[in-house]
């Protein structure tokens, strides 16, 4: 089972992978402009809203 820490680093290298470096801690989030930190920003809460989304299929699978 994915710990929290496991599940956090997957999404830093996610976030990496789709701003294009190697590591998440690479991106200079100081230099980026309001759009791209908003993009950040979405893309953090899209991940976070299909991991509740799949909490909530999993919990009405196993009620049935």
């Amino acid at each position: 089972m994915d710990t929290k820490i496991n599940q956090i680093e997957r999404m830093k290298q996610e976030m990496a992978r789709e701003y294009g470096v190697a590591n998440f801690e690479d991106i200079d989030r100081g230099s980026l402009t309001s759009r791209a930190n908003g993009n950040i920003i979405r893309t953090l809460i899209e991940m976070a809203e299909k991991v509740e989304d799949d909490k909530l299929k999993t919990m009405e699978m196993s009620s049935k």
